[in-house]
């Protein structure tokens, strides 16, 4: 993909936002908790970069299948977020239940819970 995207073995569409705004660079990468958790349309993801990188940004289901790509790609440091409709990388809606999100940087991994409710 011509954009900067980098996704293996589906079609994936980011949309990664920046929330910088007149922020100050943050100093750490920083994975959230979701919110609302847990959700019934769409849930939000939040997290920081310190520095820029490739970015990887997935949702899990609890065997540890990968079920979504959130993101995928090179992103400049800041404060970031994107949301997930509960929909899987075919663009079929998921099972009510727990997932894990996990989001990779160069340097840093970090893996939180998510609850979909239908």
């Amino acid at each position: 993909m011509g954009d900067g995207t980098a996704c293996f073995d589906v079609e994936c569409d980011t949309d990664v936002k920046d929330e910088t705004g007149g922020r100050e660079r943050p100093s750490q990468s920083v994975l959230f908790q979701n919110h609302p958790n847990p959700f019934n349309q769409t849930t939000k993801i939040e997290f920081t970069l310190a520095k820029p990188g490739f970015v990887s940004l997935s949702v899990y289901d609890l065997l540890g299948r990968k079920v979504k790509i959130l993101a995928s790609e090179h992103l400049p440091a800041g404060y970031k977020s994107v949301s997930w409709d509960g929909k899987n990388d075919s663009g079929e809606d998921v099972a009510s239940g727990i997932y894990f999100y996990q989001l990779r940087v160069r340097d840093y991994s970090e893996t939180k819970t998510l609850v979909l409710l239908k």
